[in-house]
């Protein structure tokens, strides 16, 4: 179950990680296909470059977005949300969602916003666009 859907969330114990500061980017990418556009949500370190999770699909939503933090947070620390964790979005849609951003509270993550039109304050893991 992914951890933003979990029931009791008030009784969710999430072992947490002593790691210092961590900041995470993420960001989405625009595929064309025979059948359309696909998008694919990639979450990415932004010291190490190291890649944590993505998402792709049809659609480019809050949801997505949450898939694809859902898939980092499993693949790269086993569920378990380090402490002093920062995602790093730009201001689109599914970003500045109440969806997305009441995910983020749950699992103890703050969120830092990019300036409108400035691409280059997310420049790393916007070379992947």
């Amino acid at each position: 179950m992914p951890l933003h859907n979990h029931k009791n969330k008030s009784e969710l114990k999430l072992l947490r990680d002593d790691k210092s500061e961590m900041l995470i980017e993420t960001n989405i990418t625009y595929i064309p296909t025979n059948n359309g556009k696909t998008y694919l949500m990639c979450i990415k370190d932004a010291f190490s470059k190291e890649w944590y999770g993505c998402n792709y699909n049809t659609s480019c939503t809050s949801k997505n977005a949450i898939n694809a933090l859902d898939d980092a947070i499993i693949r790269k620390f086993n569920g378990n949300i380090p402490d002093n964790i920062t995602l790093r979005t730009d201001n689109g849609p599914q970003y500045i969602s109440r969806e997305f951003n009441n995910c983020l509270k749950i699992m103890g993550i703050n969120h830092e916003y990019t300036e409108k039109e400035t691409p280059e304050e997310n420049g790393d893991i916007e070379r992947l666009s």
